[in-house]
């Protein structure tokens, strides 16, 4: 029977079982410089057949079958060889592009193979200049890495450096998984890792390829606002966020509430932390563990945190797949997923080893990790753990703190859009990452909130640097969590101070503020801002949504009723007309002196309109501050209609207006109707996109700024994204009055929790 009828009738495996591609070989090195003997032909389009279903079986065999036949390097190596250095455009005969496509394939699947080339093939490649421009060549020569003489002899003779230029040149997605996929061999080199991470060369292309995946690839979660039937069921609650302890002491109120961040890891029994099934992956050269048992309890094992509680801890055979990630029962990888994957993988392994850490320990690493972390479609458990390893690096506690580590964490991976969001409903997916995020500033933290760590805090709370002691506010607000650590912080630095004055002299002036946005990412006041917000979520239990506004939804005695159009025969009305004439409405008086002081005080005492019994009022746009739509809802308001069809805010100028009319005509009732803190259309409408329309009407008006400003400074601290924090604060720069109010509401807002948060 010869090759082809093996290959028609689909025999792969009995030819294999058979050694035929021994006596292949042994043939192929006999006549292979002969291109005129037809087996030849014959012999390619067999291995090619038998090399796409048994490629490793195939590679050993015809390694063993020519090797036989050569006492030292076979005639038919070093062909095969030509054929792998000669650039692509020197291929003309497709029979040499088939061969050099079968070497490729062999020599990814068969160390057998790759051994029959050896050293020398390495070395005949390092003379060849540019030879990261061959393709071919390049692929042929990373399947080395799989071997440790391979990796030895790619790393001495700079073609890894080659191999790396080319992997950042390529825009080939299959090239680039094939290179990722064997470099992630050289985990086991520990010199080779030492290259990596030491010359910067691959974080440098890893994070190239990072920003263009995401920047293409980024989830986007799609916010679920909640119905009205779920925001009349309870009062709004705002998401505990990032939470820090203190210590207990006596005397401390039992309705005090601690950070999350500060919990206590879950313990693990003696005997399943020494279990060799459950101890963690770990370089073995490496003095820190990979994991410690937080996150064995912290954290699934095969999925991340996207995967489902039942899903089992991966095996050590499972240590070059994509076990860690989860893309779904029906969904593989992309190449470009793969590849991505791949490099994480490499620096997740780079972070094993603590003397790596200094040279992971950069804004760019970091920001990228947590980019990756927060915004990539699924998890990658690797990336996430190589985070929390840098969190836990002791020896490097001031890069953290040099790179702003916290500031990185809370910002990009604790403040998810969809958290931000008022109303919004619960994503289990951003509450999984934010909840990750937590864990890790915990671990940071753990370090500051020491003696040592407060030697380093302290050092930017002394310095002469305005934005290094700034830094170090921040970061202590966020961080600290021992009461003795934060009445001394409070009581040295006084940071809120700090806090108010920085605040004040940029919102001042234009200048400083556009320079504020421009010298940080974040700004410095949005990290003022957030910092803040993670103090006054320690203490949910002081919100404003406990001081009662009304304790009852105010409702007509007839809801459906108008009374402008119903008004009776002969009732005493006043009737308000625009600027051409027309009539608006005409409001019964008794209801409109009822509801409304500034009326009720103007036909109480002996004024000039009382004097003259006067009944018309001209509606004037520009003092009233409204369209004279929402002016018209306001008098069916007075009047006491409260049906949809008279009265109905259901945009953020209306109830703006509305506010500024409540105010100005002294309507307790209106306004009490708008912050109602359950049914209030404030609550509905107030978020973060509109908090700058809503924040002047909290500056300006003389009644209601107390209960208005609350919900305002909390929206602020909050419900807002970095970038509606700078369009708020927008609306206040080179305004003095303003910016004086403002600071004066953020800081009576923020002291007494900051007096709790010390105790």
């Amino acid at each position: 029977m010869t090759f082809s009828e093996a290959r028609d009738q689909g025999l792969h495996k009995s030819v294999i079982l058979s050694n035929a591609c021994n006596y292949i070989g042994q043939l192929l090195n006999r006549i292979y410089g002969n291109d005129l003997d037809p087996r030849k032909g014959t012999i390619l389009t067999v291995l090619h057949t038998l090399g796409r279903n048994q490629a490793r079986a195939v590679g050993r065999q015809l390694a063993a079958g020519i090797t036989a036949t050569s006492a030292t390097y076979g005639c038919c190596t070093k062909e095969l060889l030509t054929l792998v250095l000669k650039n692509p455009h020197e291929l003309l005969m497709e029979s040499d592009k088939r061969w050099l496509s079968l070497t490729i394939l062999l020599a990814r699947n068969s160390f057998e193979f790759r051994e029959i080339f050896g050293e020398n093939a390495i070395l005949e490649a390092a003379n060849i200049e540019n030879s990261y421009k061959n393709a071919n060549l390049c692929k042929f020569l990373v399947f080395f890495a799989y071997d440790a003489w391979g990796r030895a002899k790619l790393r001495e003779t700079g073609l890894l450096t080659k191999i790396l230029r080319r992997l950042d040149e390529t825009n080939d997605l299959d090239e680039r998984e094939i290179i990722v996929t064997a470099l992630r061999h050289f985990i086991h080199d520990t010199i080779g890792m030492g290259f990596l991470c030491r010359h910067s060369i691959f974080t440098t292309i890893a994070l190239k390829h990072l920003g263009q995946y995401l920047q293409n690839k980024s989830y986007m979660c799609t916010t679920e606002t909640k119905t009205e039937e779920d925001l009349l069921g309870s009062l709004d609650c705002v998401t505990s966020g990032v939470m820090v302890s203190v210590e207990d002491s006596s005397g401390v109120s039992s309705e005090r509430l601690y950070k999350e961040y500060s919990r206590i890891p879950e313990p693990v029994s003696p005997s399943c932390n020494w279990s060799p099934s459950m101890s963690s992956y770990s370089n073995s050269l490496s003095p820190s563990p990979s994991s410690t048992s937080d996150d064995l309890c912290s954290l699934n094992w095969a999925g991340g945190l996207d995967s489902d509680d039942s899903t089992p801890r991966p095996s050590m055979d499972d240590r070059f797949t994509l076990n860690h990630l989860s893309f779904g029962a029906n969904r593989k990888p992309t190449k470009e997923e793969q590849a991505i994957a791949g490099e994480m993988f490499i620096l997740s392994w780079l972070s094993h080893e603590e003397a790596n850490h200094k040279y992971l320990i950069n804004k760019e690493i970091v920001s990228a990790l947590v980019g990756y972390i927060s915004r990539a479609p699924t998890l990658d458990l690797k990336a996430a753990r190589s985070l929390k390893r840098l969190a836990r690096s002791r020896a490097c506690i001031h890069q953290l703190l040099e790179i702003h580590f916290h500031t990185i964490v809370v910002h990009y991976l604790l403040r998810q859009p969809c958290t931000l969001f008022r109303n919004a409903k619960p994503c289990e997916r951003c509450d999984k990452r934010r909840e990750y995020g937590i864990e890790v500033l915990r671990e940071f933290s753990t370090h500051i909130d020491s003696e040592f760590g407060w030697s380093y805090l302290s050092q930017s709370l002394k310095s002469a640097d305005e934005f290094k002691r700034l830094s170090g506010c921040v970061a202590g607000l966020i961080l600290l969590r021992s009461g003795h650590h934060r009445k001394r912080f409070m009581q040295m630095y006084e940071p809120l101070e700090e806090i108010w004055k920085y605040l004040t002299n940029v919102l001042l002036n234009k200048n400083a503020f556009e320079e504020d946005g421009l010298s940080t990412k974040p700004a410095m006041s949005c990290q003022i801002l957030v910092s803040l917000s993670i103090l006054i979520s320690s203490f949910p239990a002081l919100r404003e949504d406990h001081d009662s506004v009304s304790a009852a939804f105010l409702i007509g005695e007839d809801p459906d009723k108008c009374y402008v159009a119903s008004l009776e025969e002969g009732e005493t009305s006043l009737k308000f007309i625009n600027k051409k004439g027309m009539l608006l409405a005409a409001v019964p008086k008794a209801r409109c002196c009822a509801l409304s002081e500034y009326f009720r005080g103007m036909f109480g005492s002996e004024f000039l309109e009382t004097v003259q019994n006067r009944q018309n009022f001209a509606f004037d746009p520009a003092s009233e501050e409204c369209e004279e739509s929402d002016f018209t809802s306001f008098l069916h308001f007075l009047s006491g209609c409260r049906s949809k069809k008279c009265f109905n805010v259901s945009s953020t100028k209306t109830c703006v207006a509305m506010l500024y009319l409540a105010d100005k005509y002294l309507c307790t009732e209106l306004s009490e109707h708008l912050l109602h803190p359950s049914k209030g259309v404030v609550r509905r409408l107030l978020n973060g996109t509109n908090l700058h329309e809503f924040l002047p009407v909290c500056l300006n008006i003389s009644r209601i700024d107390q209960k208005l400003g609350k919900m305002c400074m909390r929206t602020m601290l909050q419900y807002s994204t970095d970038e509606q924090l700078t369009k708020t604060l927008e609306t206040l720069v080179g305004d003095a009055r303003g910016v004086q109010l403002f600071v004066g509401f953020l800081k009576e807002f923020v002291d007494r929790y900051a007096l709790a948060w010390m105790s």
